[in-house]
């Protein structure tokens, strides 16, 4: 009897939540007591759900259905990378560009790897003297104000400019033969020049041991040696200027009746050494220094 009457009331509150129209008629068409009636309208009564509803699949909270959640902020946001980690990716890359520059400026690319780790030295204090003191500012205020976004790109922006720059600059100016003659010369390479052969090596922080080897006309020879300013060489080598020329470069000691014409500025720390022989068509040109 009870099971009826409840039957009763459910059947009664479907209809009239489907169609409110008919809520009269309904009570009506099935003989509901008037204390029924109120127990189903009543605020503490729960309606069971109609015979034909399905349980609505989960669904995340969102501003639509709950207006105090932010659409632009996750319900579970990401945790933010370590300060440490992001340290050390910044350190990571700060004295890579120093490896690599390195690398790539050396004829021999795995011996100019080997000895980067002198420019990685100072790179790092560089790094700690100055990058760090400005990621541990940076950390700190996203902590204390309790920012999250773009924090990464704070901390390994300065190292990751010094490493877009120093690569760059290898790319504008590649260290080919002719760039570095410019550089080392202050002059192109003679016109006539030709079977041109180039050797870098680097000497501690920002020193160098070049040699160039080519075939030119005897003029072009003497207008290089004018130009700059070698004198005909008196006795043997400064004891501190002596480096073995590089495996492949032809040896001058077998020309006929060389000449050698050297230059010592002491105050630029530059050590030039021009080798021809006789015809003054073959040189073996050698600097050291800054």
């Amino acid at each position: 009897m009870i099971g009826m009457k409840l039957t009763r009331v459910w059947v009664a509150d479907y209809v009239a939540r489907m169609q409110p129209g008919v809520l009269q008629h309904s009570i009506k068409a099935l003989h509901l007591p008037f204390f029924e009636f109120c127990i189903l309208h009543s605020k503490f009564y729960i309606p069971p759900p109609p015979f034909s509803c399905q349980i609505p699949a989960f669904r995340f909270p969102s501003s639509q259905h709950h207006p105090g959640i932010r659409p632009d902020i996750p319900v579970n946001p990401p945790r933010p990378v370590p300060l440490f980690r992001l340290l050390v990716a910044s350190f990571v890359i700060f004295v890579s560009s120093a490896i690599v520059a390195e690398t790539i400026e050396w004829t021999d690319h795995f011996a100019g790897f080997k000895s980067s780790y002198f420019s990685a030295l100072l790179f790092a204090i560089a790094w700690l003297g100055l990058v760090l003191p400005l990621n541990l500012i940076v950390g700190g205020l996203y902590h204390w104000r309790r920012w999250q976004r773009g924090r990464a790109w704070f901390v390994l922006g300065p190292s990751l400019l010094v490493f877009t720059l120093i690569i760059a600059a290898e790319l504008i100016d590649p260290p080919t033969a002719s760039a570095r003659f410019q550089h080392d010369a202050g002059m192109p390479l003679p016109p006539s020049a030709e079977n041109v052969q180039h050797y870098f090596r680097g000497l501690g922080v920002g020193g160098m041991d070049e040699y160039f080897y080519f075939r030119c006309q005897p003029a072009d020879t003497q207008s290089l040696i004018k130009t700059l300013g070698l004198k005909p060489a008196d006795g043997a080598r400064p004891p501190d200027q002596k480096t073995l020329p590089p495996a492949g470069f032809p040896n001058p000691q077998i020309w006929p009746a060389p000449k050698t014409y050297r230059l010592d500025d002491q105050t630029n720390g530059l050590f030039i050494e021009l080798t021809t022989d006789e015809s003054n068509r073959q040189v073996l040109l050698h600097f050291i220094g800054k």
